[in-house]
């Protein structure tokens, strides 16, 4: 760790002089002992300022020539020199006088300077004081980027007096430039990159006060990418102390947000400047996919034949494959999906694996390891089975057997990938068989998927389709189709979904033509045949209807009518409705029809309110015609 001392100087120099002299007061200037180039003069508070260890001090008094024969300088840890020569000056290095001066923060060193004449009589004495303060830097190295927290937004927990969040990031760090919180619980300070930066520097500077100081010990800084004061959602990168300056270096972390926050309880922060150091974060280069279908094949009592399915990389291409050839040997194979291992020892499993490399030197996780065993004609036998079989392996015989990448069950000539002659099971608690094509989806296309919601055949299978499945949107989903050929079968396509309910459909044989819906069942158990205009309506039909006998229930057959009381229109009031309307009362319009239909149980009742209606006419006419006849008698 690199220490680098920051003290800040506080001048007392009062004369206490045994001369005529008395209450002199003289001015002091701080030298850097290695350059001569002075520090700091006269009597100023609150100014601070670095000086390397590596670096010796003076303390010079500029009081003239021939005025005293000697300047005495007293340190208050004993060390005492004097000087008999102008300048009047005392210096301290790193190995002896000033040792201690390093040691702790906030170290106060009392200085006592006397004066003496020709005799040897102290004639005049200054009293004056230099606290240092210790700046820590960790890791070593500084940054070459940027500040990019320079003037960006801040934010903290609370302010005092108008010291805000942004003086930690305006560059000053000269005089009562700081941030201040109110002194509260947790308190935190926090500034907003704008993006994401990989950071390896953060330099922190304390507030030059020697009340102060301390109120960044227990706080940490923390570098995260969300907009929160919670430590929780950032990294820990630092554990802050009472030095000055604490610079940390060599980080490697990235973020958006840096924050300084103190989780020691009660407090205030007081921060003089924060700087970040980085540069904008890059998303690293692309990794391949793992090699899939890694196998061996063709055995030979000094070599094997590796194959695999190429990696894909989304940016990029692929350079070349490395194979693993047991713990210790890896081999560069060009940029094909097959090769050749040569120089094998007969009769010796080796274990392989197989790993892509991009164009950019970014390599992909390797495949699981593939153990393969060359063959010993020299004993006789071949591979793991012995003879002379082109089968990497075989066990008991012909029970299973794997040729050029294919594995057979019960055969020794698997025709496919997986060739099993006989029964299989397939079982445990969450067993499952999923077979898809090459492109499809995990919902659409042609296989079988067992132990789930989907059993589905491929589209290859012509003679029939069964789908049951849960689709992605939580919407189920069943369906008995048939897409093509001649035969016996149940509709053309029967379906059922949430949120229709059970359709039927119906096609010719050519399944270039279109399905087309002839009914539906919805989840009300309404029921529609050739429309979906269900609506309200138990049966919709579009279309004819024929039936022996239709029966509907009505509550409110028109017997009312021959009630004493029914209040009859005359014939004229219906002569002027229907002359206004173009209908009888009651009745419906040709219009209202047309649109809505009419309900038979309704129209009967109002068709026999009509008749009764005609019958009380007839009879009220009949009425008058006797009256006439007898009035001609």
């Amino acid at each position: 760790m690199k220490t680098v001392l920051k003290f800040l100087f506080t001048l007392i120099a009062v004369l206490i002089g045994h001369s005529i002299q008395a209450q002199t007061t003289y001015s002091y200037t701080l030298y850097d002992g290695d350059t001569d180039q002075p520090l700091l003069s006269g009597f100023n508070n609150n100014i601070s300022w670095d000086l390397d260890i590596s670096n010796r001090l003076s303390v010079v008094s500029d009081i003239a020539s021939g005025i005293y024969t000697q300047v005495k300088f007293t340190l208050s840890n004993g060390h005492t020199q004097t000087e008999g020569a102008h300048p009047y000056a005392c210096y301290g290095d790193t190995s002896g006088n000033f040792t201690p001066w390093t040691q702790t923060a906030e170290e106060a060193v009392s200085f006592t300077v006397q004066y003496l004449n020709g005799p040897g009589n102290i004639t005049e004495t200054d009293n004056f004081t230099i606290t240092f303060f210790r700046s820590s830097t960790s890791g070593g190295g500084g940054s070459s980027f940027p500040n990019v927290a320079l003037n960006k937004s801040t934010s903290q927990s609370s302010t005092w007096n108008g010291y805000t969040s942004d003086q930690a990031v305006d560059g000053i760090t000269t005089g009562n430039n700081w941030t201040h919180t109110i002194n509260g619980a947790n308190p935190w300070w926090r500034v907003d990159l704008g993006q994401a930066y990989d950071i390896d520097q953060i330099k922190v500077i304390n507030r030059p006060s020697s009340c102060c100081v301390g109120r960044l010990n227990g706080a940490v800084v923390y570098v995260g990418n969300q907009d929160s004061s919670d430590p929780s959602d950032y990294t820990a990168v630092y554990n802050l102390n009472g030095d000055l300056v604490q610079d940390i270096q060599n980080l490697s972390v990235s973020g958006r947000y840096v924050m300084i926050h103190k989780t020691t309880g009660q407090g205030i922060l007081n921060i003089t400047e924060v700087e970040v150091h980085g540069q904008v974060t890059t998303a690293p280069p692309p990794k391949p996919s793992t090699p899939t279908t890694f196998y061996a094949s063709n055995p030979t009592d000094t070599s094997i034949d590796l194959n695999w399915n190429a990696s894909t990389i989304t940016s990029g291409s692929i350079s070349h494959y490395e194979i693993d050839i047991d713990p210790s040997t890896t081999i560069n194979v060009g940029n094909s999906t097959n090769t050749t291992i040569n120089s094998l020892s007969p009769g010796v499993t080796y274990t392989f694996a197989v790993r892509a490399v991009s164009d950019q030197g970014v390599s992909s996780d390797p495949t699981d390891d593939l153990s393969a065993t060359t063959t010993d004609s020299s004993s006789g036998g071949g591979g793991s089975g012995g003879g002379s079989s082109t089968s990497l392996w075989t066990q008991s015989g012909n029970d299973v057997s794997f040729s050029s990448g294919k594995v057979g069950i019960g055969t020794s000539t698997p025709d496919e990938n997986l060739h099993v002659v006989g029964n299989q099971r397939i079982q445990g608690d969450n067993a499952s068989l999923f077979i898809k094509g090459t492109g499809e989806d995990d919902y659409n296309g042609g296989r079988i998927f067992l132990n789930t919601e989907y059993i589905n055949s491929g589209n290859n299978f012509a003679s029939a389709k069964i789908s049951m499945h849960r689709g992605t949107n939580g919407t189920g989903h069943f369906e008995i189709q048939r897409t093509a050929g001649n035969g016996a079968y149940m509709g053309n396509l029967l379906r059922y979904k949430d949120a229709e309910g059970w359709r039927f459909f119906t096609a010719n044989s050519n399944t270039s033509t279109s399905s087309s819906l002839q009914m539906q069942i919805s989840h009300q158990g309404n029921v529609s045949i050739g429309t979906l205009l269900v609506g309200d309506w138990k049966l919709a039909v579009d279309g004819k209807i024929r039936a022996r006998e239709i029966r509907v229930d009505n509550d409110a057959w028109p017997d009312f009518v021959f009630v004493s009381d029914y209040d009859l229109p005359t014939l004229d009031e219906i002569r002027n409705f229907i002359k206004k309307y173009g209908h009888l009362p009651a009745v419906p319009s040709a219009k209202e029809v047309e649109e809505e239909g009419v309900e038979l149980g309704e129209m009967n009742k109002i068709l026999l309110q009509k008749i009764e209606e005609l019958t009380l006419y007839i009879l009220e006419l009949d009425e008058q015609v006797k009256e006439l006849e007898k009035g001609s008698k």
